[in-house]
């Protein structure tokens, strides 16, 4: 019976550490994404606190652009980012970046931005030569 009870305490305790994990990893890849800086609580890993960056605010400069730009890129809502909710956040960006590409894959390409510049542009500010985004962009700048 002991054994049993130990069994039991100590596979609680891998499901605790394999949670904990899981969530600092969720952690870590946001704030590589997002530029974000991760503020630690060793005692309650549960309380880590991620905070934008001057290239966090970059980052989402370059979205909001790209969002004015194409009625089919969405911004993401205002109060997830107000609130630092960077799990909304990344919600939101995979939804409009998976909702842009399949309007991409159903239309003949030639007047659409490829899925992958836009996404280079607003996570790295890469502009490609392979595309007209940058027009798309000083269009939208300057109405």
């Amino acid at each position: 019976m002991i054994v049993m009870f130990m069994i039991f305490v100590a596979i609680q305790h891998h499901r605790h550490i394999k949670q904990e994990n899981d969530y600092f990893h969720e952690l870590v890849f946001l704030a590589k994404d997002f530029e974000l800086n991760i503020h630690y609580q060793t005692e309650k890993p549960e309380s880590d606190q991620l905070s934008p960056t001057r290239l966090t605010e970059e980052l989402l400069s370059r979205w909001e652009s790209v969002a004015a730009a194409f009625e089919d890129i969405s911004y993401p809502p205002a109060e997830a980012v107000e609130r630092n909710d960077w799990v909304e956040v990344e919600r939101a960006w995979i939804e409009t970046l998976t909702a842009y590409d399949d309007i991409y894959e159903a239309s003949d390409k030639t007047d659409l931005i490829h899925p992958r510049s836009i996404k280079n542009y607003i996570f790295s500010n890469n502009l490609s030569d392979r595309d007209n985004l940058k027009d798309y962009l000083k269009e939208e700048s300057h109405e």
